[in-house]
């Protein structure tokens, strides 16, 4: 976007492989043998993001890919805006799920009732 005329050689695809998978490594924070409470799980997703971003901007700048505030501010706004993005993809999808499975169960129940 800032560079328009700048091309890619094969070792850029190299690396971004590298730095989605270290952006992937952050996902770790969600990792709990047990149950989470809604509490930890908000600040779980408030550190994940945090590192998310800093993960991603270190990358993004050894990679040469933003110089400066304005594109680093840039890039942090993109990354916010994805994130959120595929957190409400995932909302609406858990959110469809749970009205089938409440569906589901409802049918069930009246097929018992049905049969007593």
């Amino acid at each position: 976007m800032f560079y328009p005329y700048e091309e890619f050689g094969l070792s850029y695809f190299v690396w971004m492989l590298v730095y989605s998978l270290m952006g992937d490594l952050t996902m770790l924070v969600f990792y709990s043998p047990k149950e989470l409470t809604e509490k930890q799980w908000i600040v779980r997703q408030i550190v994940h993001i945090l590192l998310l971003e800093i993960v991603l901007l270190t990358a993004a700048h050894q990679a040469g890919m933003f110089e400066g505030v304005l594109e680093g501010t840039v890039l942090v706004l993109v990354i916010l805006a994805v994130y959120l993005l595929v957190r409400f993809i995932g909302f609406r999808k858990d959110l469809q799920l749970a009205k089938k499975l409440n569906m589901r169960i409802q049918e069930r129940k009246k097929d018992r009732k049905g049969d007593e």
